[in-house]
């Protein structure tokens, strides 16, 4: 039976195929590493020795996994967070309690990630982000990799016989447990797809560029700019819009009563597809503020303009300096 063989491969070729699944899923790729190593703990109960080679190249797999979205955010930036956004939906909730994490147990927080949904995405490029030291970051994130793939083994190893029991079951049920995973994998992806629908739906809210909002700002009535980012992700990256309030997305509702109905309000964050800002809008969109619009871009576009400005001005600047007015020869008399 063809499952019968696939499970035999499975214990055959159980270091390399773990090894690989491990790289690929940290890598972003949508692989169950967590449920193979589950089942391999399940297979391999008894035997130390392969139990060891299996904790290994799941350890190596995953950390240097992450190790690709490290380096992505330590030269992207906090930009490499929208391309996280893509791979888990909610990114954003994950980016904040990432910074929380981080503020509060600093290099510890890598352990929490690998076992928090979600998070265990946005931790590795978040700490490149950050300026984290690659040896800092490589030595804590192994030792996170190492505990997180021997507590899955492990788990596997205790409940032997309930994993045994239920291959056993799959091989009984022959091409109809293909059926049935292949149901399940089909409702997955449909609720993927639903869920990713809904979230660009949200995203469609228009939206004040950099341009518009210094034009704004420059206005006899400026609008009122709101700084939606939690405490810990302000404390990570101190920068600001000058003249902003700080207002977190847990906050503003209580602040929405506060605000005058016709008032124009700006929002912004650093999180990706601007999602807290977003959130933010929404929110005192439902409670009448209609003049509410998020930041296109968040702070990174703000700071990226003032960037531009500063160089062009600086190129500027050395281009009168280095420049020879020319030789005027007076007229022959």
């Amino acid at each position: 039976m063809d499952l019968v063989r696939l499970v035999v491969a499975t214990q055959d070729y159980a270091v390399p195929l773990l090894f690989g699944v491990s790289l690929l899923s940290r890598a972003g790729a949508p692989l169950p590493a967590a449920p193979l190593l589950v089942l391999m703990g399940g297979l391999v109960a008894g035997t130390s020795g392969r139990a060891i080679a299996l904790v290994l190249a799941s350890t190596i797999g995953g950390a240097m996994g992450d190790m690709i979205w490290y380096w992505a955010g330590q030269r992207l930036g906090r930009r490499v967070l929208s391309v996280v956004c893509k791979v888990s939906l909610s990114a954003d909730v994950c980016v904040r309690q990432s910074e929380t994490l981080f503020v509060r147990w600093g290099a510890f927080s890598l352990f929490a990630a690998k076992f928090v949904p979600g998070l265990g995405a946005v931790a590795p490029p978040l700490a490149g982000a950050l300026g984290w030291r690659w040896a800092t970051f490589a030595r804590w994130n192994l030792a996170a990799s190492l505990i997180w793939s021997a507590a899955y083994l492990v788990l596997g190893m205790l409940f032997q016989k309930q994993v045994t029991h239920v291959i056993d079951v799959m091989i009984d049920l022959g091409h109809y447990a293909v059926w049935l995973v292949g149901a399940f994998l089909v409702a997955y992806v449909a609720q993927r797809f639903y869920r990713r629908h809904q979230a660009a739906v949200a995203a469609r809210m228009r939206r004040i560029t950099v341009d518009e909002l210094k034009a704004a700002l420059a206005s006899t009535k400026p609008p009122l700019l709101i700084d939606v980012r939690s405490p810990e992700g302000r404390m990570l990256d101190p920068r600001a819009i000058p003249g902003a309030v700080n207002i977190s997305l847990k906050q503003i509702k209580e602040y929405a009563a506060r605000l005058e109905s016709d008032q124009t309000v700006v929002l912004y964050c650093a999180c990706p597809n601007d999602a807290s800002a977003v959130a933010a809008a929404a929110m005192l969109h439902g409670h009448g503020h209609q003049g509410a619009v998020p930041l296109l871009g968040g702070l990174e576009a703000w700071y990226e303009a003032e960037v531009a400005v500063e160089a062009l001005l600086e190129d500027a600047d050395e281009r009168l300096a280095n420049h020879t007015p020319p030789t005027i020869i007076p007229a022959a008399q």
